[in-house]
């Protein structure tokens, strides 16, 4: 769940410009670093059209280095480096049916960890209960595959777009302790280890003036020990003057929890962007985005995994250049993350969820054909 401090459920971007690029193959680096965190993700996608067919297919590569300092109160702990991987690719396909009406379909899979919270949960157990039967080497991963259509039911003003999701994540299992009355702990049985996830999504785009464009988006998601999730999205795209441009964007989701008494998770999040441009080739751009929740809701049997409440922000700054073909991007700021306090039950992870400071750093090349 602590994904979603990455990407707040997207960002406002451009609506509806898939469908209008032009071939192109574009490469782009993000670094997010702080004291004793560092992410980096690189991706390359191949967008190219032919006929009615237009797709994209997208290869990435991530790492996620972690200095792992347990709390004192984890006699079993000891500090360590961790270093681990991940690669991911995805292809993504659009079928012109008529002029107003396009089918959609994408399959993406990868490999590895999707977060550090992963590995740093992992690590605990791995150290904890060392030499123990049942204790498992992860291998996690995961695919997913999606269909839907897009409808322009009013000509260039407006858009509707539906897809349906399904996937399938392999993960770190937690872990139930098996105790000897005689003997003590003598075992572990690993917990849940596969999440299977179905999703819906409906996303409305409206041109409302010249200047005005709009976007409503809600999402419905159901996952496996987990309550039906609840997401609504809602941007504006505002030309202010012939050189700026103004987007906007507020969402919130709510889940209900399968078990009676444990409350109900809440999140929301809003962002602001405003780009000027500053002569023929180059573009400034200010951006600010908040998320904030009331924690996670999910518990292992034993003791808590899950985050505490938590607030984060994010600055930015961004330049960029266009020359014919080429674009150029980019962009870095701050960000800041705020966990409230844990609980006895999560005491053991005191150091994952802490307060930071990340530096974060984007790049990008394009290049249209």
């Amino acid at each position: 769940m602590n994904q979603k401090l990455l990407s707040w459920l997207g960002s406002v971007g451009a609506f509806a410009a898939w469908a209008a690029e032009p071939s192109s193959v574009e490469f782009a680096s993000e670094a997010q670093v702080a004291s004793d965190i560092r992410l980096t993700q690189s991706a390359v996608t191949w967008t190219d059209n032919a006929g009615p067919w237009q797709w994209s297919v997208t290869a990435l590569g991530a790492t996620s280095g972690i200095d792992y300092q347990p709390v004192t109160e984890d006699i079993f702990g000891y500090s360590t480096s961790l270093l681990e991987g991940r690669v991911a690719g995805s292809v993504l396909a659009r079928y012109t049916v008529t002029p107003r009406l396009t089918a959609l379909a994408s399959v993406n899979a990868y490999g590895g960890y999707a977060d550090y919270q992963s590995i740093w949960i992992n690590q605990f157990y791995q150290q904890s209960f060392a030499g123990l039967p049942g204790l498992e080497e992860p291998e996690p991963g995961g695919v997913n595959g999606s269909l839907g259509f897009r409808w322009e039911y009013q000509a260039a003003t407006g858009f509707v777009e539906s897809t349906v999701t399904r996937a399938h994540d392999v993960i770190a299992p937690g872990y139930d302790e098996v105790i000897d009355p005689d003997l003590g702990l003598v075992a572990v049985t690993p917990l849940r280890s596969q999440l299977n996830t179905v999703g819906w999504t409906v996303k409305f785009e409206n041109v409302l003036t010249p200047r005005l464009r709009s976007q409503l988006e809600f999402r419905l998601a159901s996952q496996t020990e987990a309550g039906l999730r609840l997401s609504g999205l809602a941007a504006l795209n505002y030309a202010v003057a012939e050189n700026w441009v103004l987007r906007g964007e507020a969402g919130y989701t709510t889940e209900a929890p399968e078990e009676v008494g444990i409350n109900r998770f809440r999140g929301g999040w809003g962002s602001l962007a405003l780009n000027r441009r500053l002569t023929e080739h180059w573009w400034l751009s200010l951006s600010g985005r908040g998320y904030t929740d009331n924690g996670e809701i999910q518990d292992s049997i034993s003791f808590s995994t899950a985050a505490p409440p938590v607030t984060a922000w994010q600055g930015s700054v961004g330049v960029r250049a266009v020359f014919g073909s080429h674009s150029f991007k980019l962009s870095g700021g701050p960000y800041f993350v705020n966990y409230g306090p844990v609980d006895f039950s999560t005491l053991f992870f005191a150091n994952l969820y802490r307060d930071r400071t990340y530096g974060v750093i984007q790049a990008a090349y394009r290049f249209e054909f």
